[in-house]
């Protein structure tokens, strides 16, 4: 038998390589999910599981991280980002509770379906938009593009810094 992995095989089983030996070339052009092709939201999956400081399913708390790509959090009970950066979109839809605080953003945060949202103390170059959560809080932060909230339950906050428009349930929140 042949000792090459076989490809279809490494999907679906851990890879067997040392500790530090790289085979992204391999895979990427092996696995047409790999890398660059990967989603957002399996991006997301796949920092949850190397990065979280949680041990439990469907709960990703990331802090102190920096990522350098989209990432999208869809089927989570918890999402949390604590003095995290992200140079790129951040989306969160249908969790239970979402925290992201101390947090650099340089695309979009959008999020959607949440029971509850707190933002705090967060800078995003882009915009801000909170969609059907039961219960948000948005304090102090820094917001290079619109703020806009709509259908929330209630949105309480202050000390925001908005560069663009501020609408819907936002509208007092600068």
């Amino acid at each position: 038998m042949d000792d090459a992995p076989d490809n279809e095989a490494t999907q679906s089983a851990p890879a067997t390589t040392s500790p530090g030996e790289d085979q992204s070339d391999d895979s990427a052009e092996d696995d047409e999910d790999a890398g660059a092709n990967d989603s957002a939201e399996d991006v997301a999956a796949q920092m949850c599981d190397a990065h979280s400081e949680s041990g439990d399913d469907g709960v990703c708390v990331l802090k102190n991280q920096e990522f350098t790509d989209d990432l999208a959090f869809t089927g989570y009970t918890v999402v949390k980002l604590i003095d995290t950066s992200v140079d790129g979109t951040v989306t969160v839809d249908g969790a239970r509770e979402v925290v992201v605080t101390k947090t650099d953003v340089t695309g979009d945060l959008t999020l959607s379906d949440n029971d509850g949202a707190v933002v705090k103390l967060s800078t995003l170059d882009g915009a801000l938009s909170v969609t059907g959560s039961q219960h948000s809080t948005i304090v102090k932060n820094t917001v290079g593009g619109d703020l806009s909230c709509s259908g929330n339950g209630g949105v309480n906050g202050n000390g925001n810094n908005v560069g663009g428009e501020t609408s819907g349930d936002c509208t007092r929140l600068r």
